[in-house]
């Protein structure tokens, strides 16, 4: 096997992808030797200018580093209202939503567990590619979020048929409201390991098949609104994908999705 150069560590470090460079990778987990290579190939498109994707330091709270991301993350409760009304004229567009919990620094993305005491902080949301909208759960806006996962839009989420479908259940019948979200709801963690078995599901690792142009998950302990709107809008893109290759490769089947009346 041949050792990567000094040159190529040094571009996967300046892009920093989610690749560890260790000379046991490939001979020992030999179902992640094509994602290595897709990575790396990656790094060297980023590190030559041909993916111009990729969104260069990339700062939260500075607007003109986001490239074309519109992500809305102290929306007003009109903006809201504005967002809701948008769902509710969209037909037959999909929306992607996604909770932040007091939890959400610390708890892993596929866990199935402990929703009966979890408090929600954000609910977020998104309908087109490099677009998400975060909003808190306080006041005028628990209203606005009801309307939309209650609205019969078709939903998807990373986890959300075994997590975040089940705490916003417990939330909503701690506060004495319907959450639960309904009409057709795809579930794209469940989805992608239809497709990859054998490959981990968490939604970092799932965005690198969509391109997405950054890495995020490091955010939740600084910038949670931020954070959301990237999973929101990861997910949305992996869903489109997903969609689009299951049904490609004739493996689309009722198991990809559950409806909800």
């Amino acid at each position: 096997m041949q050792t990567l150069t000094a040159a190529a560590r040094n571009r996967i470090k300046k892009c920093h992808l989610p690749v560890t460079i260790n000379s046991t990778v490939l001979p020992a987990n030999n179902n992640l030797q094509g994602i290595f290579g897709r990575i790396l190939q990656r790094a060297m498109n980023i590190s030559k200018g041909t993916d111009t994707n990729w969104i260069w330091g990339l700062d939260p709270k500075e607007l003109s580093t986001h490239g074309t991301l519109k992500y809305q993350t102290n929306p007003s409760v009109q903006d809201g209202e504005s967002f809701a009304h948008k769902v509710e004229q969209s037909g037959a567009g999909v929306l992607s939503y996604d909770i932040e919990t007091s939890e959400s620094v610390s708890l892993d993305e596929d866990a199935r567990e402990g929703f009966q005491d979890t408090h929600v902080q954000l609910v977020q949301f998104s309908l087109s590619s490099g677009m998400g909208i975060a909003m808190p759960w306080e006041g005028n806006y628990k209203g606005i979020i009801q309307r939309i996962l209650t609205s019969p839009i078709t939903k998807c989420g990373h986890n959300v048929w075994l997590f975040d479908n089940k705490v916003l259940r417990a939330a909503g019948e701690r506060e004495g409201l319907d959450l639960r979200p309904r009409g057709t709801i795809h579930d794209t963690l469940q989805m992608f390991h239809h497709w990859q078995p054998d490959l981990p599901a968490h939604l970092q690792f799932c965005a690198q098949f969509v391109q997405f142009p950054f890495p995020w998950k490091h955010l939740a302990g600084t910038d949670l609104p931020f954070y959301g709107c990237c999973d929101v809008d990861s997910t949305l893109r992996l869903y489109t994908m997903l969609e689009a290759t299951l049904k490609r490769d004739r493996i689309w089947d009722d198991t990809s999705y559950e409806v909800a009346a």
